[in-house]
């Protein structure tokens, strides 16, 4: 990959999670960085408080421990039990449609925008399966 991903912003979104003050920490610094660097709106983010009941989805960052269990049969699903307050999360709100959008973590997102950045247009292509060809020949 031509353009490499600085070691101060590969350090957020790459080491595994060491615990809710971590996670707070690198959400917020996640946050700073998508807006900086990928041009995303400040009011797209907010902060969880006592009211929200925000929905996360299971992430390879997150230990284990954190997915929530069934008390009745003990089988873990992939979406995180508990969410810390003065997390960040992203979430635009509602598309077109007026459907509701998902909530993710910036830490995430931060982690995907880089991978994506750091290709070349024919890598990118190559990634995506598109044909370089096919899209000449339309064009």
């Amino acid at each position: 990959m031509p353009n490499p991903i600085p070691a101060h912003v590969r350090r957020v979104y790459k080491s595994k999670l060491k615990g809710k003050g971590d996670w707070i920490r690198r959400s917020r610094r996640a946050r700073d960085l998508l807006i900086e660097r990928h041009g995303f709106k400040a009011e797209d983010f907010y902060v969880v408080g006592k009211d929200e009941d925000p929905s996360l989805g299971m992430h390879p960052l997150y230990p284990a421990h954190w997915a929530y269990r069934s008390k009745r049969t003990g089988t873990r699903f992939h979406w995180v039990n508990f969410i810390p307050r003065g997390l960040v999360i992203w979430n635009p709100g509602p598309d077109y449609w007026g459907e509701a959008s998902d909530d993710v973590d910036p830490i995430s997102m931060l982690g995907d925008c880089e991978f994506h950045m750091a290709m070349t247009d024919e890598e990118e292509r190559a990634f995506l399966g598109l044909d370089i060809e096919e899209e000449e020949a339309a064009a």
